[in-house]
């Protein structure tokens, strides 16, 4: 139809809806990126509502392209909407606002402002509900799980309803990203293999994240080999700035491996691509404390110091408690002695009560190995058994181990913890239950899953058993994890058009 015109002026919608899935499917991006902006500027002044979409698809299509970032921005700084515009076209645009709040990380309430507008009902035009995923990762690095993760399941259970399968898989591969944060590993796990199904075609971009996901969360489960066999698939012709979570995870797992150097070399690496783009944000991708890490491991101290010192104080400035918690307790550890266990005592304090459970647990293990060094060990005891229990929920394997061996250093029995309830789930369980409290039908759960019914029933069995109930209409309560915990009592409608 497009290649029918011979003036894009005469048809706007038409050459609008190929762009926009050139963008979604991450085909020539950039012939795309540079039709939008003909589009656009053609219909400026005829259709504001489409000039809106357009301009917000504009910054979508150029947020990866170190060539392109900057004009768009500049675009997009002429459109940013002062106030709450909530107008039907006018949802991508806030969305990709916020996202870009995220990614410079200087002001966490407009990027919490522009997502939650975004994700008004209406505000995203029907066509356009893949692009709630700037707003919604947007939340998750500003910390606003809640919120995050009642429009998650809202929008899920919608393309469900739909059987848009393409945007369930990248509203699941995001939602995994969110209860990662949150600690919540296997229902992470579970939530990002989606993306894995043969019968998905999925963007190159959604495919190299989903590595980078998936790889970070084994990493936090002590599966080196399975992540070292991951990533060592070669990653589909993409933009740099999408291989950012690949390389991330390869560089923590050289640091697991004892393998400093190269560690370094893959968070330089994420540096010369974050910076073109726009990425600064410590929530986005703390690669700063990674790199201090290993600096400090080749015993370049100083050049540590600096670095570690730089992400808190943009941790600071952004203000959610995860990257702050996460900055404090990497300065502690480097500067050790008294004024490093002071650091790592208020990386417990900003993280204690807050979702990021797994930063939480790794303060407080390295703390109370602090502790222990200095000889406090009855408060290291303390520490370290609390550290053990948080972690186990979390199912961290390696700092499960890492806690009880400091545990037994202090002189006391190493912790045994027996699973039950929603620990005792396997993966599969864990996703037959999730579908079934969607109200899913067995059938419905059978075909999807590529099992048989029978095979749902068994499932459903040893969920009932292990969380003690004995019906269906019992399961969303029993599932419900710490992300979603003020979720349960209302779920926002889904964006659409």
């Amino acid at each position: 139809a497009f290649e029918e015109l011979e003036d894009i002026a005469q048809r706007p919608d038409v050459s609008f809806d190929y762009a926009r899935s050139l963008i979604i499917l991450g085909a020539q991006e950039r012939t795309a990126l540079d039709l939008l902006q003909q589009i656009s500027d053609v219909i400026r002044e005829r259709d504001p509502a489409l000039h809106r979409r357009l301009e917000g698809l504009v910054m979508s299509a150029a947020q990866f392209d170190p060539t392109r970032h900057q004009l768009a921005r500049e675009r997009l700084s002429r459109m940013r909407l002062a106030e709450p515009e909530e107008r039907p076209g006018s949802g991508t645009l806030l969305a990709v606002c916020a996202s870009e709040e995220a990614r410079e990380g200087v002001s966490l309430a407009r990027a919490v402002f522009y997502a939650e507008r975004a994700l008004v009902e209406g505000a995203l035009a029907r066509g356009d509900e893949i692009f709630a995923l700037h707003a919604l990762y947007a939340l998750t690095l500003a910390g606003r799980t809640e919120e995050a993760t009642r429009a998650y399941a809202a929008v899920i259970a919608d393309m469900r309803k739909r059987g848009n399968l393409f945007n369930l898989s990248a509203f699941l591969l995001y939602r995994g990203a969110l209860r990662a944060h949150c600690g919540e590993l296997l229902a992470a796990e579970e939530d990002i293999r989606w993306s894995e199904d043969p019968a998905l075609v999925l963007p190159p971009a959604f495919i190299a994240n989903s590595r980078g996901f998936l790889a970070e969360v084994l990493l936090e489960r002590g599966q080196l080999d399975a992540v070292l066999a991951l990533l060592d698939q070669p990653l589909p012709e993409t933009e740099e700035g999408h291989r950012i979570p690949p390389l991330y995870a390869r560089g923590r797992l050289r640091l697991e491996s004892g393998e400093p150097e190269q560690a370094l070399a893959d968070f330089q690496a994420i540096e010369r691509i974050a910076a073109p783009i726009g990425i600064r944000n410590p929530a986005w991708v703390p690669w700063r404390s990674q790199a201090a890490i290993a600096l400090h491991r080749l015993g370049r101290i100083d050049e540590a110091s600096e670095l570690a010192h730089a992400e808190l104080e943009l941790s600071r400035a952004w203000g959610a408690p995860r990257p702050v918690g996460m900055s404090l307790r990497t300065l502690g550890l480097l500067e050790g002695g008294e004024g490093g266990r002071e650091l790592l005592r208020e990386a417990v304090d900003v993280l204690s009560g807050g979702p990021a459970r797994l930063e939480h647990a790794r303060a407080l293990v390295d703390l109370g190995a602090a502790l222990r060094r200095a000889n406090s060990r009855s408060e290291a005891r303390q520490l370290l058994r609390e550290g053990i229990e948080l972690a186990h929920r979390c199912g961290a394997t390696p700092l499960v181990e890492q806690a009880n061996a400091e545990l037994a250093a202090t002189g006391a029995h190493p912790r045994t913890i027996l699973l039950s309830g929603l620990d005792a789930l396997t993966a599969s369980e864990r996703r037959v239950a999730s579908m079934a409290a969607e109200e899913l039908s067995n059938k419905e759960i059978a075909q999807a899953l590529f099992v048989t019914v029978k095979t749902v029933e068994q499932h459903l069995g040893r969920v009932y058993r292990k969380l003690d109930i004995s019906s269906r209409r019992q399961l969303a309560a029993a599932l419900i994890g710490p992300a979603e915990g003020a979720a349960s009592d209302a779920v926002r409608p889904a964006p659409s058009g």
